[in-house]
């Protein structure tokens, strides 16, 4: 099911790609509900959760070109996407002191180890985050799913960022605490861009690690293998339905308002042919006129 789900998104987003505003619809309408509640639990704000949700699929739409490229699932190529836009609103607001409303709009539950379903739902199948416990999984969760920092955990916690910072180095390298002091060259890289997904790295590091991502293949692997390890965490929440306003405005910010769907050029159009048929019964019109005088 989910292959089948893989392809026919991947087929949308390459027909996006070649202008196709009903492939857009379609993709809009199979995956906003999902993304909508991703931006709703990550910014607790619903306005800036509608704003960014527009701001994503806009992004879908200018960047379904470039879609191999990132050689991602389709739905974590997307909550990527919405993560970064979320995690940039969050940061912004950080700056101006703007903090969202502490009451969160949508709670996030854990469930327990004797819940088999929910279970099922919060942990990954394989992968490193399979052989986390249910709090230490709980915990990444909450990371991933409201942009939290290592300030913000510790804040959480009474305990402090550089805590928090080696719990969670020991739980995404799977090592023990006792060990997790010296890291080798490869697990330095694993756990750098662990961080750099979750949006845990200050400015200077993210900008520093981008810039390595750009210049080496391995690196970039390693990231994209993380966004692939991690997606699964959106799974549990439970779709919410975007407003329509939401759709109006991508229309109206992609200037898709009057434009038509996109069209097989291999198909005749009937518009063009009523078009050309009055011409010619115009052109017949005026030739029958011209005999008369």
């Amino acid at each position: 099911m989910a292959d089948a789900q893989n392809e026919q998104l991947e087929r949308l987003i390459a027909q996006i790609a070649k202008g196709d505003r009903a492939a857009f619809e379609t993709f809009y309408d199979m995956t906003s509900a999902r993304i909508h509640a991703l931006c709703v639990m990550m910014l607790n704000d619903r306005p800036a959760a509608e704003e960014t949700l527009q701001d994503v699929y806009v992004a879908v739409w200018k960047q379904s070109h470039n879609f191999v490229d990132f050689k991602l699932q389709p739905m974590t190529w997307l909550i990527d996407i919405t993560r970064n836009r979320a995690l940039s609103r969050l940061r912004n607001a950080r700056r101006s002191e703007r903090r969202p409303d502490t009451k969160p709009v949508v709670q996030l539950t854990a469930p327990t180890q004797g819940d088999a379903e929910g279970s099922a739902i919060l942990r990954p199948d394989q992968g490193p985050l399979a052989r986390l416990d249910m709090e230490r999984l709980q915990n990444l969760r909450e990371i991933y799913l409201r942009g939290l920092t290592y300030d913000d955990l510790a804040a959480r916690n009474g305990s402090s960022p550089r805590t928090e910072r080696e719990m969670l180095k020991s739980d995404l390298l799977c090592l023990p605490a006792e060990s997790a002091e010296t890291l080798s060259p490869a697990q330095a890289d694993q756990l750098l861009a662990a961080e750099l997904v979750l949006g845990l790295l200050d400015e200077e590091t993210t900008e520093a690690t981008l810039n390595r991502k750009a210049d080496e293949p391995d690196l970039r692997a390693i990231v994209g293998g993380w966004k692939e390890n991690l997606a699964p965490l959106t799974a549990g929440l439970t779709p919410i339905m975007a407003p329509a306003r939401a759709r109006q405005r991508t229309r109206e910010t992609l200037g898709l308002i009057a434009a038509p769907l996109a069209e097989d050029p291999n198909e005749q159009n009937p518009r063009y042919l009523r078009r050309l048929l009055i011409a010619l019964l115009a052109l017949a019109a005026a030739a029958g006129l011209a005999y008369i005088w």
